[in-house]
């Protein structure tokens, strides 16, 4: 890489071409010192490498400049491969590694021209994500902010989500899960999936949509003697015993058979 110790060049000559497997390492001539580059062959015909070509100073600076942009693209696409990435992220990356801004936006440009960079599908792809993992409207809309994406475009594509459908997929999904509580009491089954889907950004409207669709079912054999004989290692108070059991969502008739009362 080139180090610019002044601008006393008045011409740089093209000194010597030799080709590494798929690339081209070209050596530069300025007065007394050599400065040398590698080249992609696309980038020998942008910038019309050839031997004993002979550029100005300012000529030779800007073939530098867009080796470097050049250079810092390549990382960039690298960047994008692992994952779909915001317009946002991408800028923080090139800020990251000390990039100028007139190169940030030299290479936003190029990936939006190529559509390698693009908010609008990034929201797409995040949103049905989301959707087919459960997730609410409000945990879209908090991740999608802090990626950099505005309220209004986030508005616009949460709008265009068929909710009824979307209702429906959580019904089954919650179902599922309704399953996997079935030695709870349906009081604290009704609390858990309340909890989860708050915690997944739905509102209380979803919620208790979905609360009302799901087919509830008990198996407390379990649950109950094991909560039972925690309790009266507390107290055997029986009054007290009973107190807790409701309050851990066991109906009193279902204690009444259960429990000598």
């Amino acid at each position: 890489m080139i180090h610019h110790q002044s601008n006393s060049y008045n011409n740089v000559v093209v000194f010597r071409i030799t080709k590494v497997l798929d690339n081209y390492i070209v050596l530069f001539k300025g007065e007394n010192q050599l400065f040398k580059h590698l080249f992609t062959p696309y980038q020998m015909i942008d910038f019309k490498i050839s031997l004993d070509k002979v550029y100005s100073y300012d000529e030779y600076c800007e073939i530098v400049k867009l080796l470097n942009v050049a250079k810092i693209y390549n990382k960039v696409l690298s960047f994008l491969k692992i994952k779909p990435r915001t317009k946002k992220e991408v800028i923080e990356y090139l800020k990251s590694n000390s990039i100028s801004s007139n190169d940030i936006n030299l290479i936003i440009n190029k990936l939006e021209c190529l559509n390698y960079l693009s908010d609008d599908s990034y929201v797409l792809h995040f949103i049905d994500d989301c959707l087919l993992k459960g997730y609410g409207f409000g945990y879209i809309s908090y991740h999608l902010e802090l990626k950099g994406i505005s309220k209004d475009v986030i508005k616009k594509y949460l709008s265009d989500i068929d909710i009824e459908e979307n209702i429906k997929l959580l019904i089954t999904k919650y179902q599922d899960f309704q399953k996997t509580l079935i030695n709870l009491p349906i009081k604290r089954q009704t609390f858990n999936i309340q909890r989860k889907m708050s915690q997944y950004g739905h509102s209380r409207d979803v919620i208790e949509k979905v609360i009302e669709n799901i087919q509830f079912s008990e198996d407390l054999t379990i649950s109950f003697n094991k909560d039972l004989n925690k309790i009266k290692k507390q107290t055997n108070d029986q009054n007290k015993i009973i107190t807790k059991l409701i309050r851990l969502g066991y109906t009193y008739d279902y204690i009444k058979r259960h429990l000598d009362v």
